[in-house]
């Protein structure tokens, strides 16, 4: 079967599942979330991660033998974005990011460090909570990541970050059980506060637990001490060697190959997060591009257009990955969706905003913003996301202080 063939079965499994309704399962326990799963899911995400690590194993070792020790170590903690402006996650929230528990147990064992931040400073701790990820968090706990260190751009501990983005409670026991403790008496008013605002239609059994877990909260061993540091994440250093590249270029070798099958193509899915949208989102463009390119126009632009789980096309997850490659890849698949909203929708992200008020947000470089304007986006100009604010005004009232203030008003203007 040649990868034409491969792919067509690819794009008819896809429409079979979108058909039965399998998006609509909302359950974010796991990495395969059920609905979205069948026979073959399991097998397909293994196969693929076996890629992913086999291309990480190859070339820590070729450092490893040239001598080049700290070249070598400092891969583990370094942004796999290399030295580009690209989305810089490295191996283990790139791991959490995709549920890969062998890859992450790998990088443990080689030296990586769990409680180090990636571009944006997240650790893999953060990057489980952030994707609401309850099995990666237990995984990042039990290998040593500190829920107190203040991590993120937001510089704040497990139970704020968890606030953040929505958990209930039993995340919130989870990050307990394993040492996580309050900021100060203001983080456990604000935590307390939330927990009953979420939990007010509970049946007694979990009022009863509720309660059971605030009054851990009101004992005074909840606060850190006030003789113990504060400890904040910081970014690994970059390093040249730009391993989305790596492992991009070892996933089609392996689909042109026929190591990875027509199956695995057709029934990956990690966190309701299917194969295009998934390379999209770590900027695996040449995979991207060489499975679009493969499909009949009408199942490329079906992909391009069709949403993950949280509400993502492939515009919205290139610009998410800063990568401009990625984007116009989708935008030349389609642009059909260039001054779309995200649909309201309850588990999806960006609800209300449109491609170019995503880019805002993200601050993304000058050339996405160019492919945006090129594409039809000056259509989104005077559009209002469920905030009621343009993408000018976003810039405006959430981002006045950043450094990339002056930079993104002329890209605006343009």
């Amino acid at each position: 079967m040649n990868i034409s063939q491969i792919l067509r079965s690819f794009f008819t499994a896809l429409l079979f599942a979108a058909s039965t309704g399998f998006a609509e399962d909302n359950t974010l326990d796991q990495q395969i979330i059920p609905g979205l799963r069948n026979s073959a899911t399991y097998q397909a995400n293994t196969r693929i991660e076996k890629v992913i690590l086999e291309a990480w194993q190859t070339q820590y070792q070729q450092f490893m033998d040239a001598g080049d020790i700290p070249r070598a170590v400092g891969l583990l903690n370094a942004p796999i974005s290399g030295q580009t402006e690209h989305r810089g996650r490295h191996l283990l929230s790139f791991s959490a990011f995709s549920g890969f528990k062998k890859l992450a147990t790998w990088a443990l064992t080689k030296g990586a460090d769990i409680n180090r931040g990636d571009k944006d400073n997240a650790t893999m701790l953060r990057m489980a909570i952030s994707n609401q990820l309850p099995y990666m968090v237990e995984f990042a706990l039990k290998n040593g990541a500190n829920p107190n260190w203040l991590q993120g751009a937001n510089k704040d501990n497990a139970f704020g970050n968890m606030m953040r983005f929505g958990w209930p409670l039993h995340g919130f026991e989870l990050a307990w059980e394993h040492g996580a403790r309050l900021r100060d008496k203001e983080q456990r008013d604000k935590l307390m506060a939330y927990l009953q605002k979420e939990h007010t239609d509970e049946s007694w059994q979990e009022q009863a637990r509720l309660k059971y877990f605030l009054e851990k909260l009101k004992s005074p061993v909840a606060l850190v001490p006030e003789s113990k540091p504060v400890l904040t994440t910081t970014p690994g250093q970059p390093v040249e060697t730009y391993m989305i590249g790596v492992m991009d270029a070892a996933l089609k070798d392996a689909m042109i190959n026929e190591k990875l099958s027509s199956f695995d193509a057709i029934n990956f899915n990690v966190h309701g997060i299917p194969l295009v949208h998934y390379l999209t989102f770590n900027g695996m463009t040449e995979t991207l591009g060489h499975i679009l390119s493969s499909l009949p126009r009408s199942a490329a632009i079906y992909q391009a257009k069709r949403r993950d789980r949280t509400g993502n096309d492939l515009i919205t997850a290139a610009i998410k990955s800063l990568n401009a490659k990625a984007l116009r890849i989708a935008l030349t698949t389609s642009s059909n969706n260039i001054n779309a909203k995200t649909p309201s929708l309850p588990v999806y992200y960006s609800k209300g905003s449109t491609p170019l008020h995503i880019a805002v947000q993200w601050e993304a470089p000058d050339e996405i913003f160019t492919l945006l304007f090129e594409y039809g986006a000056k259509g989104s100009l005077e559009t209002t996301n469920d905030y009621g604010l343009t993408p000018e005004q976003v810039l405006e009232q959430w981002y006045p202080d950043s450094q990339h203030y002056d930079r993104i008003k002329k890209a605006l203007a343009q």
